[in-house]
């Protein structure tokens, strides 16, 4: 077999049809000799048909995996939550039943300088070839750079890649390419982001890839569309050139420079405040404004004053109107229930962190968007005994964010969240539902995460311990990661000190998804979902006139 393009990792050769069984081998070309086979034999049928039988002559298949597709459940669409977008299909990036493959080839010299200086912001130019069943697409001159904050100190580092203007996967240029490095499960991102869309909330479509940089093996990784003017384009406007996004701000935690957290609470009309503050315009509007802080500003006001309404004195009726046009309401309530489901802490709630507000062009409201899901389902520095009650009540955030306090101080709203956290966790979390779904992507994993975990890392040393060649460097001139210090509600330093220690050991897979495992930092993921579910349902069991 030769490269179908010099350097390819793609290789490709005329055979005739296989009539008995077959593998693939690493030959000595001098000697012939075999030095390296697949454990296995591939059926004649294996690059015919597909596990549902259909047709399909001529795959891609890749060298050491017994599979090429294999059919995987998800989370089914929840009829009682309307689709809050208008997404564009996207078979290419994100095909079914597969992992896709992507191949990055750069100056040597750019990879190393990359991951040596790994807190600094630094930008390469790299080819790229995105490798299908039935695809190989080429990029040339594409920018690649590190991507997050705090996972920068791990050893398997992610990824952001822009595409060169004009290209395109599917009409998307910006991805991430997730490590999974602090989660031994590598599905619990994946989880929550489809979770959110059986729900019928906009957010990143993902799925899983393998990854090499210059022909070497990488490892495997959560491929996770990022938010800019294309996704837009495409959540909200089924991809036509012809749509013109409106705003879309970003919150963040408060900052080392001191900047003032994005908690949705209102300092006046000033503007000065919230552009020294922990938000920023991730997209301006199409239609051109002369002030990006107005709708921001106006909104917080609204909050404010429903803060500050004497709900006696008004219909509610009125007020809850008033809700609906500022912003989908019943949207952010899906994402809140799915936030205190999951346990998710480095949100809006727990954090003032990791949440985009979009400025809906058409119904001219806003539009709550989850991001950065990487600690969740019993995950992380911080107390889990906490997240995992079920009484909502009790989950640190809630009656204190001005969001969320001001919404469900209004009956009805508050009626409308509880009513959709029961179908959430009866319809979506419960284990009937999720369990299945796990296991069918354990299935469809569990030989490329032991792969994965087979491979040497490209940053030498400890996870969240800096080592080698350009520490002072890194330290001195770090632009890049020095920038969150906000901490959670519910962190705990102790949690945390088994946390530094945990993401330093290897656990099997299998624990991980079943258990046991002997870390306070770290639910079995099964354990997560039945314990959370139980509290929950017992909560609603025993407030059940709230929730009628």
């Amino acid at each position: 077999m030769e490269p179908i393009v010099p350097g390819s990792i793609l290789h490709q050769v005329s055979a005739p049809k296989a009539t008995i069984g077959y593998k693939y081998v690493h030959i000595d070309r001098t000697t012939k000799q075999v030095q390296e086979a697949e454990p296995f034999d591939r059926t004649p049928d294996d690059n015919d048909k597909d596990d549902d039988g259909d047709d399909n002559d001529g795959l891609n298949e890749f060298y050491g995996r017994s599979w090429t597709h294999r059919t995987v459940k998800t989370f089914n669409p929840v009829d009682a939550f309307p689709q809050a977008y208008n997404r564009r299909p996207a078979p290419i990036l994100h095909p079914d039943n597969e992992i896709p493959t992507f191949h990055i080839q750069a100056p040597q010299d750019d990879i190393d300088r990359l991951h040596g200086y790994y807190l600094q912001d630094i930008d390469i130019k790299a080819n790229i070839t995105y490798i299908t069943s039935t695809d190989a697409l080429h990029f040339a001159d594409t920018k690649l750079k590190l991507s997050g904050r705090s996972t920068r100190l791990l050893t398997k580092l992610s990824y952001s890649i822009n595409l060169p203007k004009k290209s395109s996967i599917d009409g998307y240029r910006k991805i991430k390419l997730r490590a999974c490095g602090t989660d031994p499960s590598y599905i619990r991102e994946k989880l929550a982001y489809d979770m959110l869309s059986a729900v019928g909330r906009p957010g990143a479509r993902n799925n899983f890839i393998r990854l090499f940089i210059n022909n070497r093996a990488v490892g495997l990784f959560l491929l996770v569309e990022r938010y800019d003017d294309n996704w837009l384009q495409n959540e909200f406007g089924s991809g036509k050139t012809s749509y013109e996004n409106g705003i879309l701000y970003q919150g963040e935690g408060m900052q080392r420079d001191n900047r003032h957290a994005a908690d949705l609470s209102f300092h006046g009309n000033d503007p000065t405040y919230y552009q020294s503050s922990a938000y920023s315009v991730t997209e301006k509007p199409k239609v051109a404004t002369d002030n990006l802080d107005e709708d921001l500003i106006s909104f917080t006001k609204f909050i404010d004053d429903q803060l500050k309404l004497d709900k006696r004195s008004v219909n509610s009726n009125t007020t809850v109107n008033a809700w609906n046009d500022q912003i989908d309401i019943n949207g952010y309530f899906l994402n809140l229930a799915m936030d205190f489901l999951m346990g998710n802490f480095d949100n809006y709630v727990q954090n003032t962190n990791n949440y985009f507000l979009y400025k809906d062009p058409i119904k001219k409201r806003f539009i709550y968007i989850n991001w950065d899901m990487d600690m969740v389902l019993g995950s992380g520095p911080v107390a889990l005994r906490q997240l995992i009650k079920g009484d909502y009540h009790q989950y640190k955030g809630i009656d204190l964010r001005p969001l969320t306090k001001a919404s469900l101080a209004v009956p009805q709203l508050r009626q409308v969240f509880e009513s959709q956290l029961a179908i959430v966790v009866q319809q979506v979390f419960h284990p009937n539902i999720s369990f299945p779904v796990i296991d069918s992507l354990v299935a469809f994993l569990q030989e490329d995460i032991q792969w994965d975990q087979s491979l040497p890392r490209m940053r030498q040393g400890i996870n969240f311990v800096p080592f080698g060649p350009h520490n002072i460097d890194n330290w001195f001139h770090n632009n890049s990661t020095g920038n969150t210090v906000s901490l959670p509600l519910t962190i705990d330093f102790i949690v945390a000190a088994d946390y530094l220690i945990r993401v330093n050991e290897d656990i099997p897979f299998q624990r991980a998804i079943e258990g046991p495992i002997h870390h306070s930092s770290l639910y079995p993921l099964k354990l997560w979902f039945s314990k959370k579910t139980n509290n929950v349902l017992s909560f609603i069991s025993s407030s059940s006139s709230l929730f009628s």
